[in-house]
């Protein structure tokens, strides 16, 4: 599956960011961490994901965790590129 995902992170740390748990298990499959973003656009906070990752089969939530400083429609510095697809989408990928 392709991950989208914008959010906000400084200094090695994200604020506003998303993750894959496992249904059973309440296990993280995948965390959007700094090192694993570029720069999204708009102030240097601003971070994306956009990759294609693997999940064995199975049942899995999409989560996210926004602060109130920097969010969606509440931006306190110049907002991401993309900013109408601030948080995360996950699109199918085709063999």
């Amino acid at each position: 599956m392709r991950i989208y995902a914008l959010g906000e992170g400084r200094t090695g740390r994200m604020f506003d960011y998303a993750w894959i748990e496992d249904a059973r298990s309440g296990k993280a499959a995948w965390e959007m961490t700094y090192r694993k973003t570029g720069h999204a656009g708009g102030a240097r906070k601003n971070r994306v994901f956009d990759d294609v990752i693997m999940l064995k089969a199975g049942e899995y939530l999409l989560c996210y965790e926004s602060d109130d400083s920097h969010s969606f429609k509440n931006w306190n510095a110049a907002p991401p590129r993309d900013r109408g697809n601030y948080g995360a989408t996950i699109y199918r990928v085709e063999k």
